[in-house]
């Protein structure tokens, strides 16, 4: 009985404890830019209802990428899980390094709509694609 009474003694404070890990600080509004020099920046908008929108440019198939997911924040992290995907987005709220799967890219918060800056730098990736071109 005592070894009962343990165990779930044990249970409720590890249950105490998972539950004051989580902040669930609403982030409605804020927006990070990751990765912003290279060829596939990404651009993180939280939405409302702890939402959030990624967009990807994707210079290889000059396209931007729309993705949508729930987010959830701990006192250390911010978590995203985007829609069909099995993997699970980490960005450290004090560094606001990104890591998914073993890749970790810099972000930083940022007050401009990347979806227009994004078209424009998709348009000048054509531009320079078309004028590269032989055929």
């Amino acid at each position: 009985m005592k070894e009962i009474l343990l165990i779930v003694f044990c249970v409720i404070i590890s249950f105490q404890l998972r539950a004051e890990d989580f902040d669930n600080v609403d982030l409605n509004g804020k927006k990070i830019l990751c990765n912003k020099d290279s060829s596939y920046p990404a651009f993180i908008v939280f939405l409302k209802n702890k939402k959030v929108e990624i967009r990807e440019l994707n210079s290889v198939l000059f396209k931007i990428e729309k993705r949508i997911g729930q987010y959830w924040t701990d006192v250390r992290s911010v978590w995203i899980k985007l829609k069909g995907d099995d993997n699970t987005i980490k960005i450290d709220r004090k560094t606001l390094h990104l890591e998914k799967k073993k890749i970790s890219e810099k972000c930083e918060i940022t007050e401009v709509d990347m979806k227009i800056e994004f078209e424009k730098k998709l348009e000048k990736l054509k531009k320079k694609r078309r004028e590269e071109n032989i055929l």
